[in-house]
């Protein structure tokens, strides 16, 4: 008994090593300067295990709770947001992640393939994660799930030699949810240092919720182990974006910040099992929003006309950034493409939803476009019009049972691609020497809760569409 009980210890010893070899977190905070004295600090923290350890149930860096959660709904890929604000296209330009979230909630799930009953694995995915982050997500029930074509692709590695299966793919929003502190606590939870060192020391509610936009999300999906790609791990990128204002609160200040004036303090210590942590300051070269920083980096990079400088993180980390320029507020200018939508007119006869997008490049762009309308939004099909080059796909609502989703995918612009009905305009793409035209809409007034997407062909998720160059266009949604 004695010698069983030695050879059993060491066997749980060396599992416990093995998993803690093949698990990593990595931690970084990003800071950019915006116009008119915001600022946009986006937080990433990455956390990888291999998908052995998860299916044995050795999690050590990897948060337990989530990770059962994955293993009993056959998880592939995963990303849940949670947003309040609007990002602000126009005057902040493309954020770091390269979109920003839409409003409320959105759960987008890839399961694993060969995964059975994909509707009741989805059902029980939403009402867990409901009570693992403390959010309204069992809302999102089949009247309110989707499955768009072409928006979203497995963004992980995947095996080449499998075709993806559109059945696997669920997709949700809802925008009347609301994101306060009961959601940030349990997200903090899920970290290794469970917000009480490293960069998540810095994540205080006050600061975060006062501020223009904020977002939090959750993605979990499959990446190579190596270069050859032989193998592949579990990825979990815990990440927070927030615009603050610098000018507001007791450490405000019209020409300079810093960690401590944006979030109330600097960085008391390192997270202990972090493999890094890095405080990287984004700046442009020249012009308004040029920095001077205090300490200088030892780490420079410039891409784009933007210096990157690195901090490695200490104890009591700080740094403060001051402009170069004295400027006060200014317009900036419009980047390449951006969308605005936005309510117009009033009553039963000119209430509308009204899309804006704009190209600003000197090209013809090709996008994808996919609205969710929900089902009290009556489409006539016999007064809608279709042109599209590739593919187009309308999945009708039923009444109290499912919304319409209509999915525009075009790789050649036409002439003068647009759709149309009387009852209102779902898409209308532009390309090159083709003159926006306008559609009359006509229906009851009633206020509708749509979640569009636009995104580049080549996986960018980014807001654009083909229009002419320097020209803007509107898209009608009855109200």
């Amino acid at each position: 008994m004695y010698w069983h009980a030695i050879s059993l210890t060491v066997v749980l010893t060396s599992c416990s090593l093995v998993a803690a070899e093949s698990a990593e977190n990595n931690e970084k905070l990003i800071v950019e300067p915006l116009t008119n004295k915001l600022v946009h600090a986006r937080f990433e923290f990455v956390t990888s295990t291999s998908i052995e350890n998860i299916e044995n149930g050795h999690y050590h860096l990897f948060p337990k709770a989530l990770g059962e959660v994955l293993s009993k709904y056959e998880v592939d890929e995963m990303d849940v947001t949670l947003t309040q604000g609007i990002w602000r296209y126009r005057y902040w330009g493309i954020p770091l992640e390269g979109a920003s979230n839409p409003s409320g909630a959105s759960i987008m799930v890839i399961f694993k393939h060969g995964t059975k009953d994909v509707d009741r694995k989805w059902k029980g995915l939403v009402n867990s994660l409901a009570g693992l982050i403390c959010a309204s997500l069992n809302f999102a029930d089949e009247k309110r799930t989707t499955v768009p074509h072409y928006t979203f692709n497995p963004r992980g590695a995947v095996n080449a030699d499998r075709k993806f299966d559109l059945s696997l793919l669920r997709y949700v929003n809802l925008p009347e949810e609301f994101v306060c502190t009961e959601n940030l606590t349990p997200w903090k939870k899920l970290l290794p240092c469970f917000g009480k060192a490293g960069l998540s020391s810095l994540l205080a509610a006050k600061p975060l919720f006062d501020s223009n936009y904020h977002s939090i999300s959750i993605s979990v999906r499959p990446v190579c182990s190596n270069e050859q790609c032989d193998s592949v791990k579990t990825q979990l990128t815990q990440a927070l974006s927030v615009v603050l204002d610098h000018t507001r609160g007791s450490y405000g200040d019209n020409n300079k910040f810093s960690i401590k004036s944006l979030f109330g303090k600097p960085v008391p210590a390192t997270c202990a099992v972090a493999t890094t942590s890095k405080v990287i300051i984004k700046s442009p070269e020249t012009g308004i929003l040029a920095l001077s920083l205090n300490p200088p980096s030892s780490e420079t990079s410039t891409t784009d006309a933007h210096i990157y400088s690195a901090f490695s993180l200490t104890e009591k980390f700080d740094v403060s950034a001051s402009y170069k320029s004295q400027s006060g507020y200014v317009i900036p200018d419009a980047p390449m493409l951006y969308a605005h939508r936005y309510l117009s007119g009033y009553g039963q006869e000119l209430g509308s939803i009204v899309c804006e997008i704009t190209n600003n490049a000197e090209e013809d762009v090709q996008i994808i476009y996919t609205d969710n309308i929900p089902w009290y939004l009556r489409m006539y099909l016999h007064t809608l019009s279709l042109k599209s080059s590739t593919g187009t796909t309308i999945k009708p609502s039923k009444v109290r049972l499912r919304n319409k989703v209509v999915t525009v995918r075009n790789d050649k612009p036409l002439a003068c691609h647009f759709l149309k009905s009387y009852v209102g305009c779902l898409s209308w793409v532009v390309p090159k020497m083709c003159w926006p035209r306008k559609v009359n809409t006509y229906t009851r007034l009633s206020k509708p809760s749509i979640a569009g997407r636009l995104q580049f062909l080549s996986g960018q998720n980014i807001e654009n569409c083909s229009t002419k160059p320097s020209q803007s266009f509107k898209c009608h949604k009855t109200l």
